[in-house]
């Protein structure tokens, strides 16, 4: 029906014209409205510039949108800068399950690790997120957070890293920087074994259910220990029996910073006992309050307080060790003792500052620290006589670094002897 009408309306719409007559009057209205309205002239020449007057502002566009279109865009661009690093600087002290983890993992870290650069840098970069991540489970641990699911996800997080060390640090023998191999190895061992020691701590200071959760992830940590402490090990016993050029000077600048550190160890442990000792004296004649005993000196607040003492004594042992070896020109084995200490040094730096972190009291035992190196590195070889005694007196320490063996090398000493005779 209504197509019908549309037909028939368009039809008769079709039929519909002018006549003569229609058209002409209709053309001569036309003319005579143009002539009693004519087009002003305009009285300067026409220009592209915009027309004087106020805006009309369209109805289609918000009305915030003027004022935005006022600011430049350096500003806006700025303002979008500060609110990505805040959000960025605030998610790195996320732990797993914060709503910002995400974006620490997923862009700061990201970032980080595309700015680094060469072989030896991804190597420190994964040792620094495998101590990141582990110190995540440290805190968590402490909150009692750390659960089976997220000690699960920082687990896949370790085996990626140490798989990451591992191929890095096979990548730098192969190209034959043995002295960053085995100071790349030694860092990531330092770290995971104070780790190692701090959740030991924190699993027997926790209830069962916690410590329970703890010490899977302590399970898992000491197993990623052991495989770089074998893998420290086997890139020190390769450059034990280096002595080229360029390994001499990688030795002497070595031997230089370790001095350095050792210096700095020893005044600190001079004054640690004396601390110890004024403390003591006091408290024959009263008992001290904890914070009060905890700023006279940490060996007397967090540790037995012979046992700083030790390891810088152990590390000025291998430091006089490693420069016997450098003056007998056996530069290898020189730098990887000079490792040994500065490691030493360092262990003994990161327990003081977990002891004090976590208020328990984070230690290894001496020997812990000495018997992979004296049964591996160095049990071939003939120990040269030291040249150098140390500079401050130390008590007797009653492990040794280094086990010389009957099946060695003939010692300098002995070589310069024959060769006189």
């Amino acid at each position: 029906m209504e197509e019908d009408f549309i037909k028939k309306l368009t039809a008769e719409t079709h039929s519909v014209k002018l006549d003569t007559s229609e058209r002409v009057s209709a053309r001569e209205n036309l003319l005579l409205f143009m002539k009693e309205n004519p087009i002003p002239k305009p009285t300067k020449p026409l220009s592209s510039a915009p027309v004087a007057g106020p805006r009309v502002r369209s109805p289609y566009v918000p009305s915030w949108f003027a004022s935005v279109k006022r600011i430049p865009v350096g500003a806006i661009a700025l303002v979008v800068v500060l609110v990505i690093a805040g959000i960025s600087y605030t998610a790195e002290g996320a732990l797993p399950g914060d709503a910002l983890y995400a974006v620490k993992t997923g862009f700061n870290e990201r970032v980080g690790s595309a700015l680094t650069f060469g072989v030896s840098g991804d190597v420190s970069r994964s040792s620094a997120l495998l101590d990141r991540r582990i110190s995540e489970g440290e805190a968590l641990a402490v909150q009692g957070k750390l659960g089976q699911s997220v000690s699960a996800s920082l687990e896949r997080s370790l085996v990626s890293e140490v798989q990451s060390i591992s191929s890095g640090i096979a990548t730098l023998q192969k190209q034959g920087d043995y002295t960053s191999a085995v100071s790349l190895s030694t860092d990531a061992e330092v770290k995971i074994k104070t780790h190692q020691a701090i959740l030991s701590e924190l699993a027997l200071a926790k209830t069962d259910s916690v410590s329970n959760d703890v010490s899977t992830f302590l399970f898992a940590v000491e197993g990623h220990r052991s495989a770089l402490q074998a893998l420290k090990l086997s890139v020190a016993t390769a450059l034990a029996e280096r002595t080229d050029p360029n390994i001499e000077t990688a030795a002497l600048s070595k031997l230089k910073s370790t001095e350095e550190q050792l210096a700095n160890a020893e005044k600190q442990a001079h004054g640690e006992i004396l601390a110890t000792a004024s403390v003591q004296k006091d408290s024959a004649s009263a008992t001290p309050s904890p914070a009060s005993v905890r700023t006279m000196g940490f060996a007397a607040a967090t540790a037995p307080v012979n046992e700083p003492q030790d390891k810088v004594t152990l590390a000025r042992k291998a430091h006089d060790q490693g420069n016997a070896f450098f003056q007998a020109g056996q530069y290898g084995r020189a730098y990887v003792l000079f490792e040994e200490s500065a490691k030493l040094l360092e262990e003994d730096r990161l327990m003081r500052e977990a002891s004090l972190k976590f208020n328990l009291t984070v230690s290894v035992p001496s020997d812990s620290y000495v018997a992979d190196f004296a049964r591996v590195t160095i049990a071939t070889t003939t120990l040269p006589a030291a040249t150098t005694t140390p500079k401050v007196s130390k008590p007797a320490v009653q492990t040794e670094i280094v086990v010389p063996t009957a099946t060695t090398t003939a010692s300098p000493e002995s070589a310069t002897t024959s060769t006189q005779q």
